[in-house]
């Protein structure tokens, strides 16, 4: 308990020292100069995103032009560029209050090949990746998606662009773009942690005014970008969430169930089954604590609960496992005596045979026949009851309520540490998503063959050793 105490206060410092946005502006967006503007070419530049080592590692350069002479269309449309050093999805959208629900956004999935959906247009619902679903009308126009590698070109390295032209006002539009000069348009940026994964590598949002390009004129002071990056709060909450949930599905439910399945190598009485249920209310109190510190930090971060396989079957495992720990509490006795009537008939006959060999010659000898019949009948009958009370003392049976108990208490256990681990092995992979960190995936694999190689060596054992006696 004293180490829970700890991560939890180790967790709580660090999370205050997350800070949500970091703000700056940046002006101009590209050096101002007298030289006449050219409007083939982007005349803006902001960069979303630098590494620790001050590498700008994404970028957004755009320009927007006029309508052209004569055509149907009377909106301006926005050029953009966005460039990724990495290999991964990307994506830009506009949201009216700079949050990914009811926005619409550009997303670029490498994997995929160029076509009238890749890069496509998207209707952001929500923050569940089931409500990011493909906007009904594909406007898009010069549209695509490219990725160089580093062994091909190794003075770029590996890049991920992604060129689209857009007009900013459409029928069918969410959220419009104003190019006044004026007026901050809200800006939404994201690239995966590869090129398929749901999960955001880095996330963030900025502001900038827009301005239409005249061909010949002379560049145009708009005030530069306020750039948002947008930083997950509570990173330690989630490593204490992994942590404990680790430590009570990976460790301590696993010997829980080793100390009932091995409960030979224990010392006569319960202390096995002492064991058992401390280690079992042990993991109990572990994943709500764990539960607990996820639910806060998702709340914390504006984000919905319950959107994934892992969070709901996650609030499944803390609801039967603590119905797991109130049902081994209220273990039933394990048997019952069963009396059982058994006739001996050896004595019955035994007396018959005796009663026809001797024939009465007298009163007397009728008389003592008798009571001899008679004390031969009463020790019979004394033996029957000795026999009876013998066999009724070494018939022991399971109850019906205990066969009942078991019927649900060790299917749920194992579907439990099965659960259990998936989890693990699910929540590993999402946080080195998340945070673009390592996968730690292998570890687990192999910690767990080790545990159950050394189970199945002690279970041998112990089968091998009365054979060994005798």
């Amino acid at each position: 308990l004293s180490s829970i105490i700890l991560i939890l206060c180790n967790a709580s410092i660090n999370a205050q020292e997350v800070v949500e946005d970091i703000a700056k502006e940046v002006t101009p967006l590209l050096p101002l100069s007298d030289e006449p503007v050219n409007c083939s070419e982007y005349q803006h530049h902001v960069p979303l995103w630098t590494n620790k080592r001050d590498v700008v590692t994404l970028s957004f350069s755009y320009v927007v032009t006029a309508p052209l002479p004569n055509s149907e269309n009377t909106s301006p449309t926005l050029h953009g560029r966005l460039t990724y050093s990495g290999l991964a999805w990307i994506a830009l959208g506009v949201s009216p209050t700079g949050f990914m629900p009811n926005s619409e956004a550009i997303i670029g999935y490498p994997n995929e090949p160029n076509s009238a959906q890749n890069p496509g247009k998207y209707l952001l619902e929500s923050y569940q990746p089931s409500s990011v679903n493909l906007h009904p009308k594909q406007t898009l126009t010069n549209h695509t998606i490219e990725q160089t590698y580093e062994e091909d070109n190794p003075e770029i390295g590996d890049q991920t662009v992604l060129i689209f032209s857009k007009l900013l006002s459409e029928p069918d539009n969410k959220v419009e773009i104003v190019a006044d000069g004026e007026y901050l348009n809200k800006f939404l940026w994201a690239y995966g942690s590869d090129n398929e994964s749901q999960y955001h590598g880095r996330a963030g949002r900025f502001k900038a005014p827009l301005t239409v390009c005249v061909d010949g004129g002379k560049k145009v002071e708009d005030g530069g970008a306020i750039i948002s990056v947008l930083t997950r709060k509570g990173k330690s909450f989630y490593k204490a969430h992994g942590i404990l949930a680790a430590l009570a599905w990976g460790l301590m439910v696993p010997l829980a169930i080793a100390s009932s399945s091995l409960r030979s190598l224990f010392p006569p009485g319960k202390t096995w089954l002492r064991t058992h249920i401390a280690l079992n209310s042990l993991s109990v109190i572990f994943t709500m604590i764990s539960f607990g510190l996820v639910y806060h930090t998702m709340g914390s971060n504006g984000y919905s609960h319950f959107m994934t396989t892992h969070h709901k079957l996650g609030l499944g495992m803390t609801f039967f496992s603590a119905l797991q720990m109130v049902n081994g509490l209220l273990r039933p006795a394990a048997s019952i005596t069963q009396k059982i009537l058994v006739t001996d008939e050896t004595n019955q006959t035994s007396a018959s045979i005796a009663t026809k060999d001797k024939a009465p010659q007298n009163k007397n000898d009728t008389d003592d026949i008798k009571r001899e019949n008679n004390l031969h009948e009463n020790d019979s009958s004394a033996d029957e009851e000795e026999q009876k009370v013998k066999e009724t003392e070494s018939v022991l049976l399971k109850s019906t309520i205990r066969i009942v108990w078991e019927l649900f208490h060790k299917p749920v256990g194992f579907t439990l540490i099965g659960c259990g681990v998936w989890q693990i092995q699910s929540g590993l992979f999402i946080y080195s998503k998340i945070f673009l960190g390592p996968d730690f995936r292998t570890l687990l694999w192999i910690f767990i063959g080790i545990m159950c190689v050394i189970f199945l060596v002690l279970k041998f054992l112990i089968e091998l050793m009365p054979k060994m006696k005798k």
